[in-house]
């Protein structure tokens, strides 16, 4: 199993942010998520709607189609 440095929210690209929010709404505050491994970003995003999660990796990395899967 390869490790994956975990970014926080704030520190994606913007494209990756806007993608975000584009499905969640506007985030107000996030926070990381503790435990994991797989997921280079493992966040809980506070919305207008409440907290929801939010997992990704880069879409080159080896695990990619695996958390393809998952999302269907």
């Amino acid at each position: 199993m390869s490790m994956i440095r975990r970014r926080h929210f704030y520190d994606l690209p913007a494209e990756a942010r806007q993608a975000i929010t584009g499905k969640v709404g506007p985030v107000h505050a996030a926070r990381a998520a503790d435990e994991g491994l797989n997921s280079g970003i493992a966040t809980f995003p506070d919305t207008d709607h409440g907290p929801v999660f939010v997992k990704g990796i880069p879409t080159d990395h080896p695990q990619a189609p695996a958390q393809r899967r998952e999302a269907v």
